[in-house]
């Protein structure tokens, strides 16, 4: 009899811890599997902000705060990921009373990952295959946001610079983008230290600066060897031709575009295939400046410099292209 009861007793047992077992499995599915970072900024913190971060000045110098807020979605059983980016402000009064936020950048990234075979804690973001962002600000706070703002989420089969914005646990400036080490903690994470620099291209990232000076890494981008005069900008390259022809080249996407340039009166105007016409203005050093917008997008641009244009085009005034 006794021993029945000890049966029984332990039939009861492990049924519970079935359903114990059961219980922890759906929470871990449910919600064991999302790691997030926020980080709110304020008037007591805001030089805490990280500099490379997307408008760092905008919110750094605005009476307005900002939270910046990062989540991690995993899928452990097809080894992918979605990393999501926000950063936005308080809600500010509207000029019809309403309030709405100054500021709103959304950034979302998706893509595989691996796990360290020593530490499950420690895994690797690859480099996104896909990603799209999703910018609004009614008010910019007296300073030009580097985001261009959209009516809806954009695609980075149109934008592609966004996937820029993937490294480190906030949308960071950056001239490329590269695996991204994470260490799971808890419901937490933190973001390892990775090598974001280009050397030689002269650009930051984030659409600012550029020079035609060549780049020293053998395998980034340059300038076309039979062009007269050309410049490299945040990994994108355009080139000018002695026959009148130019091209312009995204190697990291695969983008090339052609077209036509003048140089009359001192006035260097490039012409699209589309027939969009790009006119270049002299800047403080009397380099010609220019912003180029693509054909492919017109939110894929690059802001190049023309150095030692004289060379090229000749200081007469007007170039005649080669017959």
């Amino acid at each position: 009899m006794k021993t029945k009861r000890l049966v029984l007793v332990l039939v009861a047992i492990a049924v519970a811890f079935a359903a114990f077992a059961v219980v922890g499995l759906t929470a871990c599915g449910g919600g064991a599997n999302e790691y997030a970072i926020t980080k709110a900024y304020n008037a007591d913190n805001k030089s805490e902000i990280p500099t490379d971060a997307v408008n760092q000045v905008m919110f750094a110098y605005s009476d307005t705060n900002a939270t910046f807020d990062t989540k991690l979605t995993l899928d452990s059983s097809a080894f992918t990921y979605t990393l999501y980016k926000s950063i936005t402000t308080d809600k500010i009064e509207m000029d019809d009373g309403t309030k709405d936020y100054a500021f709103k950048g959304e950034w979302e990234f998706k893509g595989t990952y691996t796990v360290s075979e020593t530490n499950a804690n420690e895994i690797t973001l690859k480099v996104p295959t896909s990603g799209r962002y999703n910018c609004y600000y009614p008010h910019v706070l007296n300073y030009q946001s580097i985001e261009k703002q959209t009516q809806d989420w954009v695609d980075s089969t149109d934008y592609p610079a966004l996937l820029t914005r993937f490294n480190k646990w906030y949308p960071s400036k950056a001239a490329k983008t590269v695996d991204q080490p994470v260490t799971l903690d808890g419901k937490t994470m933190t973001f390892g230290e990775v090598d974001l620099t280009v050397t030689g291209d002269g650009g930051e990232g984030g659409g600012e600066g550029g020079s035609s000076s060549q780049p020293e890494d053998p395998n980034a981008p340059k300038v076309d060897a039979n062009a007269i005069i050309g410049a490299v900008s945040e990994g994108k390259v355009i080139s000018l031709f002695a026959d009148g022809t130019y091209k312009f080249e995204y190697p990291q996407y695969n983008i090339t575009e052609t077209g036509t340039w003048t140089w009359v009166s001192h006035v260097l105007t490039i012409t699209t295939a589309k027939g969009t016409e790009i006119t270049a203005s002299f800047n403080a050093d009397y380099n010609l400046a220019f912003e180029y917008v693509t054909d492919a997008s017109n939110m894929i641009k690059a802001n190049f410099v023309l150095e030692n244009w004289g060379d090229a085009l000749g200081v007469g005034g007007t170039y005649t292209p080669a017959a």
